[in-house]
């Protein structure tokens, strides 16, 4: 009977021994676990910061396109209007030329205008 007992101490001995290994690696890997599931709640929270970061730089920049846009547009219609001045100085420039060229021959006409009077005086 004493070996009995002796033989179901031991097994109860060894169960226990094996239920505490089975325990220590449970919590190693419940450790382990833990570690895993707080690195992937930091990496979502780091995530969803950068999602608002990219987000908000995304706004920025569409603002800063959109006043480039505006900005473009403007200058544009500047360029157009320097354009059609250019084409109105060109005309008037044209006209200016064109009247010192008449001018220039009124001039030539009068003298020689005057020259025919100064010899019709002289026949007279």
């Amino acid at each position: 009977k004493m070996a009995e007992y002796k033989h179901e101490y031991e097994s109860s001995v060894e169960r226990r021994n094996s239920l505490e290994n089975s325990n220590k690696e449970l919590a190693g890997k419940l450790r382990e676990v833990s570690q895993k599931l707080q690195n992937t709640l930091f990496l979502e929270e780091a995530n969803q910061e950068l999602r608002e970061e990219l987000e908000l730089k995304t706004m920025e920049h569409a603002k800063s396109l959109n006043t480039a846009i505006v900005q473009q547009k403007h200058i544009n219609a500047l360029k157009e209007e320097l354009h059609e001045q250019s084409k109105r100085i060109a005309t008037h420039t044209h006209a200016l030329s064109q009247m010192s060229q008449n001018e220039l021959e009124l001039k030539q006409k009068c003298a020689e205008l005057k020259d025919t009077q100064r010899r019709c005086k002289e026949l007279e």
